[in-house]
Protein backbone atom coordinates (compact mmCIF):
# COMPACT_ATOMS: atom_id res chain seq x y z
CA UNK A 1 0.00 0.00 0.00
CA UNK A 2 2.69 2.64 0.73
CA UNK A 3 4.31 1.73 -2.47
CA UNK A 4 1.19 2.86 -4.64
CA UNK A 5 0.64 5.62 -2.50
CA UNK A 6 4.20 6.95 -3.22
CA UNK A 7 4.08 5.86 -6.65
CA UNK A 8 0.53 8.44 -6.99
CA UNK A 9 1.84 11.01 -5.40
CA UNK A 10 5.24 10.49 -8.35
CA UNK A 11 2.96 10.68 -10.86
CA UNK A 12 1.18 14.09 -9.52
CA UNK A 13 3.76 15.47 -8.91
CA UNK A 14 5.40 15.02 -12.07
CA UNK A 15 2.12 15.51 -14.15
CA UNK A 16 1.34 18.54 -15.89
CA UNK A 17 -1.24 21.12 -13.98
CA UNK A 18 -3.20 23.89 -15.67
CA UNK A 19 -1.96 27.39 -15.35
CA UNK A 20 -2.62 29.14 -11.85
CA UNK A 21 -3.79 32.71 -13.09
CA UNK A 22 -4.89 33.68 -9.36
CA UNK A 23 -0.93 33.34 -8.33
CA UNK A 24 0.50 36.00 -10.07
CA UNK A 25 3.75 38.35 -9.47
CA UNK A 26 5.23 41.14 -10.58
CA UNK A 27 7.45 40.86 -13.69
CA UNK A 28 9.62 43.42 -15.04
CA UNK A 29 9.50 43.77 -18.85
CA UNK A 30 10.97 47.23 -19.12
CA UNK A 31 11.10 48.55 -22.40
CA UNK A 32 9.27 45.34 -23.72
CA UNK A 33 6.23 46.78 -22.26
CA UNK A 34 6.47 49.73 -24.97
CA UNK A 35 5.46 46.82 -27.62
CA UNK A 36 2.02 47.18 -28.89
CA UNK A 37 0.19 44.06 -28.80
CA UNK A 38 0.16 43.87 -32.35
CA UNK A 39 2.76 41.67 -33.14
CA UNK A 40 1.56 39.13 -30.43
CA UNK A 41 -2.02 38.64 -31.72
CA UNK A 42 -1.01 35.14 -33.20
CA UNK A 43 0.27 33.76 -29.80
CA UNK A 44 -2.30 35.31 -27.32
CA UNK A 45 -5.25 34.38 -29.28
CA UNK A 46 -3.49 30.46 -28.97
CA UNK A 47 -2.75 30.66 -25.58
CA UNK A 48 -6.58 32.47 -24.79
CA UNK A 49 -8.12 29.43 -26.65
CA UNK A 50 -4.94 27.02 -25.12
CA UNK A 51 -6.24 28.08 -21.34
CA UNK A 52 -9.89 27.43 -21.85
CA UNK A 53 -8.72 23.65 -22.17
CA UNK A 54 -6.64 23.86 -19.12
CA UNK A 55 -3.37 23.15 -20.91
CA UNK A 56 -0.25 23.84 -18.67
CA UNK A 57 2.31 26.53 -18.76
CA UNK A 58 5.11 24.65 -20.98
CA UNK A 59 2.20 23.71 -23.59
CA UNK A 60 0.26 27.02 -23.62
CA UNK A 61 4.50 28.22 -24.52
CA UNK A 62 5.02 25.71 -26.93
CA UNK A 63 1.31 26.13 -28.74
CA UNK A 64 2.36 29.93 -29.28
CA UNK A 65 5.70 29.28 -30.52
CA UNK A 66 3.68 27.22 -33.21
CA UNK A 67 0.77 29.84 -34.00
CA UNK A 68 3.56 32.83 -34.22
CA UNK A 69 5.41 30.34 -37.06
CA UNK A 70 2.39 29.74 -38.57
CA UNK A 71 1.61 32.96 -38.80
CA UNK A 72 4.90 34.03 -39.82
CA UNK A 73 5.15 31.07 -42.91
CA UNK A 74 1.73 32.68 -43.67
CA UNK A 75 2.84 36.18 -43.98
CA UNK A 76 5.87 35.29 -45.80
CA UNK A 77 4.15 32.73 -48.50
CA UNK A 78 1.80 35.88 -49.47
CA UNK A 79 4.89 38.16 -49.52
CA UNK A 80 6.63 35.77 -52.27
CA UNK A 81 3.41 35.00 -54.20
CA UNK A 82 2.36 38.79 -54.38
CA UNK A 83 5.58 40.12 -55.36
CA UNK A 84 5.90 40.94 -59.32
CA UNK A 85 9.89 40.47 -59.08
CA UNK A 86 12.49 39.23 -56.72
CA UNK A 87 10.74 36.11 -55.50
CA UNK A 88 13.56 34.20 -55.00
CA UNK A 89 15.37 36.73 -53.53
CA UNK A 90 12.53 36.93 -51.03
CA UNK A 91 12.47 32.94 -50.73
CA UNK A 92 15.97 33.31 -49.33
CA UNK A 93 15.64 36.38 -47.40
CA UNK A 94 13.06 34.67 -45.68
CA UNK A 95 15.03 31.03 -44.89
CA UNK A 96 18.04 32.98 -43.42
CA UNK A 97 19.10 31.74 -40.08
CA UNK A 98 18.02 34.49 -38.03
CA UNK A 99 14.88 34.61 -39.84
CA UNK A 100 14.12 31.30 -39.72
CA UNK A 101 15.01 31.41 -35.67
CA UNK A 102 12.78 34.25 -35.00
CA UNK A 103 9.77 32.64 -36.88
CA UNK A 104 9.59 30.01 -34.11
CA UNK A 105 9.63 32.41 -30.90
CA UNK A 106 7.24 33.88 -28.87
CA UNK A 107 8.95 38.00 -29.76
CA UNK A 108 7.85 40.43 -32.02
CA UNK A 109 9.99 39.76 -34.50
CA UNK A 110 7.90 36.16 -35.57
CA UNK A 111 5.00 38.95 -37.00
CA UNK A 112 7.45 42.03 -37.84
CA UNK A 113 9.60 40.53 -40.31
CA UNK A 114 7.13 38.53 -42.24
CA UNK A 115 4.96 41.61 -42.18
CA UNK A 116 7.81 43.46 -43.37
CA UNK A 117 8.41 41.29 -46.21
CA UNK A 118 4.34 41.63 -47.15
CA UNK A 119 4.49 45.47 -47.43
CA UNK A 120 7.44 45.25 -49.64
CA UNK A 121 5.90 42.88 -51.95
CA UNK A 122 2.26 44.59 -52.14
CA UNK A 123 4.17 47.80 -52.93
CA UNK A 124 6.40 46.19 -55.49
CA UNK A 125 2.49 44.49 -57.16
CA UNK A 126 0.96 48.20 -56.54
CA UNK A 127 3.74 49.66 -58.45
CA UNK A 128 4.12 47.00 -61.47
CA UNK A 129 0.84 45.59 -61.53
CA UNK A 130 -2.19 48.22 -60.33
CA UNK A 131 -4.91 46.15 -62.23
CA UNK A 132 -4.12 43.09 -60.79
CA UNK A 133 -4.83 44.21 -57.41
CA UNK A 134 -8.04 45.56 -56.66
CA UNK A 135 -7.46 45.90 -53.12
CA UNK A 136 -3.52 46.91 -53.08
CA UNK A 137 -4.27 49.92 -51.95
CA UNK A 138 -6.36 49.32 -48.71
CA UNK A 139 -3.94 46.01 -48.07
CA UNK A 140 -1.01 48.22 -48.35
CA UNK A 141 -2.60 50.91 -45.67
CA UNK A 142 -2.98 48.29 -43.45
CA UNK A 143 0.41 46.25 -43.38
CA UNK A 144 1.73 49.77 -43.25
CA UNK A 145 -0.02 50.21 -40.04
CA UNK A 146 0.99 46.90 -39.10
CA UNK A 147 4.44 47.14 -39.53
CA UNK A 148 4.76 49.93 -37.71
CA UNK A 149 3.32 49.08 -34.84
CA UNK A 150 4.67 45.76 -34.57
CA UNK A 151 8.45 47.76 -34.19
CA UNK A 152 8.53 51.77 -34.68
CA UNK A 153 12.19 50.73 -35.88
CA UNK A 154 10.43 49.88 -38.77
CA UNK A 155 7.90 53.02 -39.61
CA UNK A 156 10.59 54.16 -41.98
CA UNK A 157 9.17 50.91 -44.57
CA UNK A 158 5.68 52.54 -44.61
CA UNK A 159 7.77 55.36 -47.06
CA UNK A 160 8.27 52.40 -49.51
CA UNK A 161 4.46 53.39 -50.77
CA UNK A 162 6.13 56.04 -52.25
CA UNK A 163 7.80 53.62 -55.18
CA UNK A 164 6.75 55.02 -58.53
CA UNK A 165 4.82 52.94 -60.87
CA UNK A 166 6.57 51.61 -63.93
CA UNK A 167 5.13 52.23 -67.16
CA UNK A 168 1.70 53.64 -65.98
CA UNK A 169 1.52 57.42 -66.83
CA UNK A 170 -1.05 59.65 -65.52
CA UNK A 171 -1.67 57.66 -62.15
CA UNK A 172 0.68 59.68 -59.71
CA UNK A 173 -3.05 61.10 -58.18
CA UNK A 174 -4.26 57.84 -57.34
CA UNK A 175 -0.53 56.84 -55.99
CA UNK A 176 -0.11 59.78 -53.78
CA UNK A 177 -2.80 59.15 -52.45
CA UNK A 178 -2.12 55.30 -51.72
CA UNK A 179 1.52 56.70 -50.42
CA UNK A 180 -0.61 59.19 -48.40
CA UNK A 181 -3.14 56.73 -46.66
CA UNK A 182 0.07 54.12 -45.92
CA UNK A 183 2.06 56.80 -44.15
CA UNK A 184 -0.49 58.38 -42.18
CA UNK A 185 -2.29 56.11 -40.89
CA UNK A 186 1.68 54.10 -39.58
CA UNK A 187 1.74 57.56 -38.17
CA UNK A 188 -1.23 57.86 -36.45
CA UNK A 189 -1.30 54.59 -35.06
CA UNK A 190 2.48 55.10 -33.47
CA UNK A 191 1.17 58.31 -32.05
CA UNK A 192 -2.02 56.82 -30.80
CA UNK A 193 -0.12 54.22 -29.18
CA UNK A 194 3.28 56.79 -28.50
CA UNK A 195 0.44 58.85 -25.71
CA UNK A 196 -0.69 55.62 -24.53
CA UNK A 197 2.11 54.54 -22.97
CA UNK A 198 4.06 57.64 -22.62
CA UNK A 199 4.40 57.12 -18.91
CA UNK A 200 6.07 53.61 -19.40
CA UNK A 201 9.54 54.46 -20.41
CA UNK A 202 11.80 53.11 -17.83
CA UNK A 203 15.79 52.82 -18.56
CA UNK A 204 17.20 49.66 -19.45
CA UNK A 205 19.29 47.57 -16.62
CA UNK A 206 22.51 48.09 -19.06
CA UNK A 207 22.25 50.78 -18.98
CA UNK A 208 19.70 52.71 -15.64
CA UNK A 209 21.80 56.13 -15.63
CA UNK A 210 21.13 56.47 -18.95
CA UNK A 211 19.97 60.24 -20.34
CA UNK A 212 18.81 60.28 -24.01
CA UNK A 213 17.67 63.91 -23.46
CA UNK A 214 21.61 65.20 -21.82
CA UNK A 215 22.75 62.43 -25.08
CA UNK A 216 21.28 63.93 -27.84
CA UNK A 217 22.15 67.70 -26.22
CA UNK A 218 25.93 66.39 -26.66
CA UNK A 219 25.67 64.67 -30.20
CA UNK A 220 24.09 68.57 -31.58
CA UNK A 221 26.51 70.19 -29.97
CA UNK A 222 29.48 67.93 -31.32
CA UNK A 223 28.20 66.65 -34.60
CA UNK A 224 31.77 66.48 -36.00
CA UNK A 225 32.64 64.52 -32.92
CA UNK A 226 30.08 62.34 -32.88
CA UNK A 227 30.32 61.34 -36.74
CA UNK A 228 34.04 60.45 -35.42
CA UNK A 229 32.82 58.02 -32.52
CA UNK A 230 30.42 56.28 -35.33
CA UNK A 231 33.27 55.76 -38.39
CA UNK A 232 35.38 54.39 -35.71
CA UNK A 233 32.73 52.23 -33.95
CA UNK A 234 32.14 50.97 -37.30
CA UNK A 235 35.79 50.56 -38.27
CA UNK A 236 36.27 48.16 -34.89
CA UNK A 237 33.15 46.03 -35.26
CA UNK A 238 32.06 46.82 -38.92
CA UNK A 239 32.48 42.98 -39.74
CA UNK A 240 30.30 41.51 -36.96
CA UNK A 241 27.58 43.88 -38.05
CA UNK A 242 27.82 42.74 -41.60
CA UNK A 243 28.01 38.99 -39.71
CA UNK A 244 24.50 39.77 -38.14
CA UNK A 245 22.89 41.96 -41.02
CA UNK A 246 23.23 38.35 -42.89
CA UNK A 247 21.21 36.47 -40.14
CA UNK A 248 23.78 35.07 -38.03
CA UNK A 249 23.73 35.93 -34.31
CA UNK A 250 26.94 35.31 -31.83
CA UNK A 251 30.40 33.34 -33.04
CA UNK A 252 29.75 31.59 -36.09
CA UNK A 253 31.56 29.85 -39.15
CA UNK A 254 32.63 32.51 -42.25
CA UNK A 255 33.69 30.21 -44.65
CA UNK A 256 29.11 29.68 -44.64
CA UNK A 257 28.55 33.41 -44.30
CA UNK A 258 30.18 35.11 -47.42
CA UNK A 259 28.83 32.24 -50.18
CA UNK A 260 25.38 32.66 -48.30
CA UNK A 261 26.11 36.26 -49.36
CA UNK A 262 27.32 36.32 -52.62
CA UNK A 263 24.19 33.60 -53.45
CA UNK A 264 21.94 36.41 -52.43
CA UNK A 265 23.54 38.87 -54.52
CA UNK A 266 23.57 36.89 -57.42
CA UNK A 267 19.80 35.92 -57.14
CA UNK A 268 19.05 39.23 -56.55
CA UNK A 269 20.51 40.59 -59.68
Amino acid sequence: RSLRVSTEDRLWRTSPSPLRTEDRAFVDFRNTALYAPVPYLPHAIVIAAARRMGCPPLILFYLARCAGLAAALVLSYLAIRITPIGKRTLLLLALTPMALRQMSLVTVDTVTNSASFLLLALCLRLGRAPEASPGGPGALALASLGVSLSKIAYAPLSLLTLLPRVGHEGSRRPRGMVALAGIGLAVLGIGLWLWLVRDLYAAQRIAPDADPGRQLALIAANPVWYVGVLLSDLGRNGPTYLWHALGYAGAGWPALAWPHLAVLIVVAL
